[in-house]
């Protein structure tokens, strides 16, 4: 490579620290750089191959995680059409009684009669929830109490007045 004075642009000869010419002092020769050749990259020991993996597993459990969710919500939605189509069929949707209440009209004196295997002498009805059979020779009694919101579903115990 040729070089030239820095002082009077004389051609130098390769190597050359003062100028023929004109006698100047020449900076020192700068060196080519040399660019190093590119490195080949290393291969690495696995890691970005066993991070595939493991974000394949993680989703495949994600997905498994959702389908498990979506199974038991649905699930849950047909038991409950279920329900509701059972309890419409079984008079669910049905309005509830709001007409009067006849406790004696429950049980005639005639099925009281025969179940009890003596002649019901009378019957009175106390209130709207109670209806009081006397029977026998005695005048033994019992009561009837209908169900409803304030009263449980019960029959009186045979009782001497």
């Amino acid at each position: 490579m040729a070089a030239f004075c820095v002082s009077c642009g004389n051609p130098l000869a390769d190597g050359a620290r003062f100028c023929t010419k004109c006698g100047a002092t020449q900076p020192a020769a700068v060196a080519p750089v040399q660019t190093p050749a590119p490195v080949a990259p290393v291969p690495s020991k696995g890691s970005s191959t066993g991070m595939k993996i493991l974000i394949g597993v993680l989703a495949f459990f994600m997905f498994l995680i959702l389908v498990v969710a979506g199974s038991c919500v649905y699930i849950g939605y047909r038991v409950r059409q279920k329900a509701h189509e059972f309890s419409k069929s079984m008079g669910g949707d049905a309005k509830p009684y709001t007409g009067r209440r006849q406790p004696c009209a429950m049980l005639s004196t005639s099925e009281a009669s025969s179940a009890l295997g003596q002649a019901v002498a009378s019957v009175e009805q106390r209130g709207t929830m109670s209806c009081e059979y006397t029977f026998g020779s005695s005048g033994k009694h019992f009561d009837i109490i209908t169900p409803g919101k304030t009263a449980e579903s019960r029959w009186g115990s045979l009782a001497a007045p």
